[in-house]
């Protein structure tokens, strides 16, 4: 899912560039990673008017409610991460490295 937010006010864009930051990947959610891109100068750019999700100016209450739906699956994804790590722990000690050794290798 790709969710943008543009300035519409040219007044506010403090530079005419292109930024695109690089992938992030969270700890929590290894299956998802995060993309920042900031378009900040959308007047050099076309823009189709049937790509518009709701109206103009309604675009924070459209991504509140994108992001709260994120919140929920985020909220999912770390009560599985938690449940497989109390039902399968020697699994994850056989993966999880530290020292060049993996954990099920320490003393306990």
């Amino acid at each position: 899912m790709t969710l943008v937010f543009l300035i519409s006010d040219q007044s506010k864009v403090q530079n005419e560039e292109f930024v695109l930051n690089q992938p992030q990947i969270r700890v929590e959610q290894l299956i998802s990673t995060f993309n920042q891109q900031f378009i900040t100068d959308p007047y050099q750019r076309r823009i189709v008017h049937e790509n518009l999700i709701g109206k103009q100016g309604q675009g924070f209450e459209i991504a509140m409610c994108n992001l709260n739906d994120y919140r929920f699956n985020i909220n999912n994804s770390s009560l599985n991460a938690a449940q497989a790590s109390i039902h399968n722990p020697g699994e994850h000690l056989k993966v999880r490295k530290q020292c060049d050794k993996s954990l099920d290798q320490f003393q306990i």
